[in-house]
């Protein structure tokens, strides 16, 4: 059974992830209050465009169960990077009631691809070539997130060849794709995104700042520009 996340993939033109900048129930409850279908939490990494460090699981845990709590719509979760996740950690999260996993795919360890219960989301990043990427169509994985832009490039705005490339990326994979706000998505290139075949966007702290106002107000502008699709 599908869930709650992928399911809303399929009803919607196009569904808005909001990755929350710490693992706080107010960034949560903002961006649910601003029209976020999912919310997205970090363990076990440093994040690549914040620069954010995030404790193991036993380190967050309080501060991730207040978030579960606190909003109704799903919560994913990057469950770690480098440093691996453990198959204890993947039960517990699963135990705790999240609603999807993404990791990059060259730390995405190959027994995670045989736990059942939780959306499985895998992210690609600009090491990976087409044909490699078109290779995943052959994996179980339910979803991928395009983080394709290089790093020496976030922040910066979206060009023709950032859309371009997307729109290869939806044609190759027959999963659904979420667009990751690597560059400084604004909410007039949604409708862009959209043509280029992408059944999500995910914004993070590139688009939505750092407070949680911030935080609410980009993701209700984000989520007027879905619902005009």
């Amino acid at each position: 059974m599908a869930g709650k996340f992928l399911q809303t993939t399929a009803e919607k033109k196009m569904a808005l992830i909001v990755a929350i900048p710490e693992n706080s129930e107010d960034m949560a409850k903002a961006a649910e209050a601003g029209g976020a279908d999912a919310v997205k939490v970090h363990i076990n990494v440093t994040h690549r465009a914040s620069g954010v460090t995030f404790g193991s699981l036993s380190q967050e845990r309080p501060a991730l169960e207040r978030i579960l709590k606190s909003v109704s719509i799903p919560v994913g979760i990057v469950p770690g990077a480098e440093n691996g996740v453990s198959s204890r950690e993947i039960e517990e999260i699963k135990t705790m009631g999240f609603d999807f996993l993404d990791m990059f795919v060259h730390y995405y360890p190959a027994w995670l691809m045989n736990v059942q219960g939780i959306t499985r989301i895998a992210a690609i990043d600009s090491s990976c070539d087409w044909e490699f990427i078109r290779g995943l169509n052959n994996t179980p994985i339910e979803a991928f997130e395009g983080a394709i832009i290089p790093k020496e490039q976030y922040g910066q705005g979206l060009t023709l060849s950032d859309i371009n490339r997307y729109s290869m990326l939806t044609s190759l994979l027959k999963k659904p794709i979420i667009i990751p706000s690597q560059k400084r998505l604004h909410p007039e290139e949604v409708h862009l995104l959209a043509q280029a075949g992408s059944k999500s966007i995910m914004i993070g702290v590139l688009s939505t700042g750092s407070t949680f106002k911030e935080l609410e107000k980009a993701t209700l502008a984000f989520s007027k520009a879905i619902s005009s699709l």
